[in-house]
């Protein structure tokens, strides 16, 4: 996300300085395409998005569950569409999240009270 801020910069200053060459054009116009873009990457990249995530999302796009491993950019863009239904997508990337913190959470909790000792008394 950074890098494409980055090249975003480059791409806005080499215009202006090239006065819109087409070529600068371009490229800021393609930098500007990743900007709007990046979000949605990074959250479909996220650590948060378990096989279960990425079911539910198949079954929202009623599409067959493909491995991870055959997704690409191009697919996420042209054969899924996930960019046109991006308010979906964040719906269950923000779920992910949500559980993940959680998760983490719980672990902490685990390794802090692993140790711990508890003494019981009697009541009366």
């Amino acid at each position: 996300d950074n890098e494409v801020r980055e090249m975003f910069s480059l791409a806005t200053k080499l215009n202006k300085a090239e006065k819109n060459h087409p070529v600068t054009k371009k490229f800021k116009s393609s930098v500007q395409d990743w900007k709007v873009e990046m979000p949605l990457l990074v959250e479909l990249g996220a650590d948060a998005m378990k096989p279960k995530h990425w079911a539910q999302l198949w079954d929202k796009f009623d599409t067959e569950h493909i491995a991870l491993t055959d997704l690409n950019v191009n697919k996420i863009r042209s054969e899924y569409k996930m960019f046109d239904r991006r308010n979906l997508v964040s719906d269950i990337t923000g779920a992910a999240q949500g559980e993940y913190i959680l998760e983490q959470k719980l672990v902490k909790i685990d390794k802090e009270w692993k140790d711990m000792k508890f003494e019981q008394m009697n009541y009366r």
